[in-house]
């Protein structure tokens, strides 16, 4: 069986060649496909098997991405279902970003858009600071997020695109004079490197403007990481690793000037030989085995059937009960969630940055790809989560929303025993003809 069709302007009727299509199994499995369209915008899916299924669409410049899921059935003896769909014009919010100085370019640096209407897109800056975020749907409501690996977060609210439009927005990183830094050791003091440290509010529904508040470093050779530029407060440390248990740390009082420095303590996962062992590393490609696989007894990691390309950040704290006013329950609901937007652009970096230690050059572009792939569905997930949460804002009286975190903790067990524990929800794409 196959799933096929067209992508067309809107206002032209004309197929639009280069747009990136999915299709993803739904629910709670990790089969997918994904293709570009060509030849007048036409594009086949192969060898679908029965069942549920949703469809995304990225689209090129100037159109609006399909990222609110289009639900498609393919129904048993069926050898063919057609899906065409018509892309919108959008916006463009473009500028540059500067470092805490407002002079010197902030490289590298993920900028994601979300808006309660339905935009979310996402862009990074160059070595210039320039950096494009296409595709978003009109609205005069945006909040632009930059996030850099290192510096604290920056928040820009209330910002406006058009349909067919560029609007400029430059921004600059927080000045406050802090660093936090520090070292992610082994159990046996050996440095730990790609290790990402993430500090966020202990109390984030007590943080009126989250700029400035959230930071996340990643360990370099050495083991050593540092973040510039956070808010004086008292903060939460989660620390991660590829192969490693994860470490909390809460309590964490940085000062309105000056150095904190901090060390971390990571102990090692292992599993039987030959069975796949998940400890927090994600591919775009599924649940695969990757080096974060090693014999019961420790030593040599095992080859890799895939290297996982992402390390999924640890899920925020669930969003305290929200208040009886409503406007104010919902403001909470983007603090937190803004949290997970942020993370998810700091982890799309550290992915990025570890592809050409990952794979053989022939492969980094590719490791890339995917990695920004990826990094579209957790700004996806964190939307949805944030449209619940205001949902429940609205009941009578508020009520509020679950854990997206499925499982966290020692004794916390995942909904399946082949999801890791900081598992959320959503499967992990696998990319197939």
């Amino acid at each position: 069986m196959s799933v096929g069709g067209r992508i067309v302007d809107d206002a032209t009727s004309q197929g639009v060649d280069g747009v990136t299509v999915f299709l993803r199994e739904a629910p709670g499995t990790a089969r997918g496909f994904q293709q570009a369209t060509k030849d007048g915008g036409r594009y086949t899916f192969k060898n679908v098997r029965a069942g549920q299924y949703l469809f995304y669409a990225l689209a090129p410049a100037g159109y609006v991405n399909i990222i609110k899921p289009i639900p498609v059935e393919v129904p048993v003896g069926q050898n063919i279902v057609e899906l065409n769909v018509r892309l919108k014009k959008g916006g463009i919010i473009s500028g540059v970003v500067y470092q805490g100085d407002g002079v010197t370019p902030l490289a590298n640096a993920p900028v994601s858009a979300t808006t309660l209407d339905g935009g979310v897109g996402a862009g990074l800056t160059g070595t210039d600071g320039r950096y494009n975020v296409t595709g978003l749907a009109p609205s005069a409501s945006y909040r632009v997020t930059v996030f850099a690996i290192g510096q604290a977060a920056v928040v820009q609210q209330g910002v406006a695109v058009s349909a067919g439009a560029t609007t400029t927005l430059s921004l600059t990183a927080s000045s406050h004079p802090t660093e936090v830094r520090g070292t992610v050791l082994d159990a046996v003091a050996n440095p730990i490197p790609n290790a990402t440290v993430t500090l966020s509010p202990q109390a984030p529904e007590n943080v009126s403007d989250i700029s400035g508040s959230i930071g996340v470093g990643v360990t370099d050779a050495i083991g050593t990481f540092s973040i510039r530029g956070l808010k004086p407060g008292t903060y939460r440390a989660q620390v991660k690793a590829q192969g490693y248990g994860s470490v909390d740390q809460w309590d964490i009082v940085v000062p309105s000037s000056g150095t904190i420095t901090l060390s971390f303590t990571l102990s090692i996962k292992t599993g039987t030989y030959g069975q796949p062992f998940y400890a927090g590393a994600f591919s775009p490609f599924g649940r695969v085995p990757g080096p974060d696989l090693l014999p019961a007894a420790g030593g040599v990691p095992l080859a890799p059937e895939f290297v996982p390309l992402i390390l999924r950040v640890a899920c925020p704290p669930p969003p305290p009960p929200p208040p009886n006013n409503a406007m104010q329950c919902i403001d909470n609901c983007f603090k937190h969630y803004l949290l997970e937007l942020a993370l998810a652009g700091a982890t799309h970096v550290a992915a990025s940055l570890a592809c050409p230690f990952l794979v053989f050059p022939p492969a980094i572009v590719a490791c890339e790809a995917a990695a920004w792939t990826y990094f579209v569905y957790e700004l996806y997930t964190a939307y949805n989560n944030l449209q619940g949460c205001m949902e429940g804002c609205l009941k009578e009286p508020p009520t509020p929303p679950g854990d997206p975190c499925k499982c966290e903790g020692p004794d916390c067990k995942p909904p399946d025993s082949d999801r890791p524990d900081d598992w959320r929800g959503v499967p992990p794409l696998r990319i197939g003809a």
